[in-house]
């Protein structure tokens, strides 16, 4: 028994994306064809209980989603409900309420330092 309970702490299993986390938008597949994004997209999990959309174009932009809830295979935000997996630091989603993301997308997102919650809820304001 503790032997498993070390495996699933290692493997991650059953965890989900912290709050105060930022992810990168790696790639967007659309029936198994890539979708072009501009610039640079981020999803942010705000420690506040808001998600956010942010850019990166010539400077940081970034709008409130609304507030969210992640559970251990659905990410909430608003009343938009989008099954994800997680492994380490990557996460794939199928679409969160992303602007300009088509609904039958596939989302691969990774962890990311920078930019920070708080760069991306000062650059929403």
């Amino acid at each position: 028994i503790v032997l498993f309970g070390a495996i699933t702490m290692v493997t991650g299993c059953g965890s989900k994306p912290a709050k105060g986390s930022v992810w990168k938008v790696a790639s967007v597949t659309v029936s198994g064809v890539a979708f072009p994004i501009p610039g640079e997209t981020y999803l942010c999990f705000h420690s506040d209980g808001n998600a956010y959309q942010a850019t990166k174009l010539l400077g940081l932009t970034a709008v409130k989603l609304g507030t969210y809830t992640i559970d251990n295979k659905n990410i909430t935000i608003g009343s938009n409900v989008s099954p994800y997996t997680l492994k380490g630091e990557k996460m794939t989603v199928k679409p969160v309420g992303i602007t300009g993301i088509p609904s039958n997308a596939e989302v691969e997102l990774q962890k990311v330092d920078s930019p920070t919650q708080e760069e991306i809820a000062k650059a929403a304001l």
